[in-house]
């Protein structure tokens, strides 16, 4: 156990991935209730999440964090927003999915509070774009949540993806997808613009037709379904693939059989002479 941390806290750096039957649900959260963390092992909580050392290497150690901020959520410690805000950043630095799946749930568990971080955080343009969209991703987490926040949410989403030239595709394609998840029938004339300036990458979210039916705003799709660079070059491989398979010749035709052709000659009387 990490001296750093006192029982039961110190004990999260052993569990490894899993603890009983506890997992990414919130639902199942309250489960850590058993190791004894309470309210009183906020501070330390949050100096786990935060803590460098512990979300790099093998072993149960990089695990603590994870446990940790699922702890916090299901305490709905509001008080380490910040903490949790600032983790966002590690999905551009390490591509860290834990984070990138897990954080936008413990938002949620907190309730309105973290959209007052989380606005201004996914507003930055000085943080990655795989950040604000982890940002975006939680406000839309939020908003269903709690749906006394979704006006909110929506508004801050929209203003973002309002500069949609000035952002990253990338940035883009999250906000677009949020808004899906939200059925927010309400931005469709934004994401027709992000659209129609080529902002968002197809093969995450489809094109718009796809976009329109999951709106309901239209019942089939009127024209062929558009694909981006990433399955074009799918279809380029495969088909080069195709191209390039060795043929495997059959058995030969003799003389005196059928001629293969189907004319009920002999070959040699038809295709053979041919």
């Amino acid at each position: 156990m990490n001296p750093s941390y006192s029982y039961p806290v110190s004990r999260l750096l052993t569990l490894g991935q899993s603890f009983e039957e506890v997992n990414g649900a919130p639902e199942t959260w309250k489960g850590y209730a058993k190791l004894g963390v309470d309210n009183r092992h906020i501070p330390e909580l949050i100096a786990v999440v935060a803590d460098e050392a512990l979300h790099t290497g093998y072993g149960p150690v990089p695990f603590a964090p994870v446990h940790a901020w699922r702890i916090l959520g299901a305490l709905k410690a509001t008080e380490a927003l910040p903490a949790l805000v600032s983790l966002l950043r590690r999905i551009d630095d390490d591509f860290d999915d834990w984070i990138a799946s897990e954080l936008p749930r413990v938002f949620s568990q907190m309730g309105g509070q973290s959209v007052d971080l989380l606005a201004p955080f996914a507003a930055d343009g000085r943080n990655g774009s795989y950040a604000r969209g982890g940002a975006c991703r939680a406000m839309g987490e939020v908003a269903s949540g709690h749906p006394e926040q979704r006006g909110r949410c929506l508004q801050v989403l929209m203003t973002i993806l309002r500069s949609l030239e000035d952002n990253e595709q990338t940035l883009n394609t999250e906000i677009v997808s949020v808004l899906l998840d939200l059925n927010a029938v309400e931005s469709i004339d934004l994401i027709r613009e992000a659209y129609a300036k080529d902002c968002v990458d197809l093969d995450c979210v489809g094109d718009l037709e796809d976009v329109e039916i999951a709106l309901g705003l239209r019942t089939e799709r009127s024209t062929a379904p558009k694909r981006g660079e990433f399955f074009q070059r799918l279809r380029e491989l495969s088909n080069h693939q195709e191209a390039t398979r060795p043929r495997t010749a059959g058995p030969k035709t003799g003389r005196n059989d059928p001629c293969p052709c189907g004319s009920g000659k002999k070959y040699k009387k038809c295709c053979l002479e041919a």
